[in-house]
């Protein structure tokens, strides 16, 4: 289950998500930051880190920083986020709150 933290108080949600598995990279663990635009149903990517620990153990590599395309979550034609997507659950919970 990701764990996830949201800052408050901006019409944009940035959420950093800790979820851990191993991936075939050597990863266990990934820190993921997302950046939510509430009123559009939209989501992006700022940064991500693999680590080879759990928790975000150890040195982290893989990483990437930067503001990625929009992706609209919202169900709109053409979408392509399914209904049962993380992101589309991840939005309404944090833009609910």
């Amino acid at each position: 289950m990701p764990d996830l933290q949201r800052d408050a108080g901006a019409p944009e949600a940035r959420v950093a998500l800790r979820q851990e598995y191993d991936r075939p990279n050597g990863a266990r663990s990934r820190h993921a930051l997302f950046e939510f635009d509430c009123s559009a149903e939209r989501w992006r990517v700022l940064s991500i880190a693999d680590h080879p620990e759990p928790r975000g153990g150890g040195t982290a590599f893989g990483t990437w920083t930067g503001e990625s395309e929009w992706s609209y979550i919202a169900a709109r034609t053409g979408t392509n986020i399914p209904a049962s997507a993380t992101n589309r659950t991840i939005l309404k919970f944090v833009c609910s709150q």
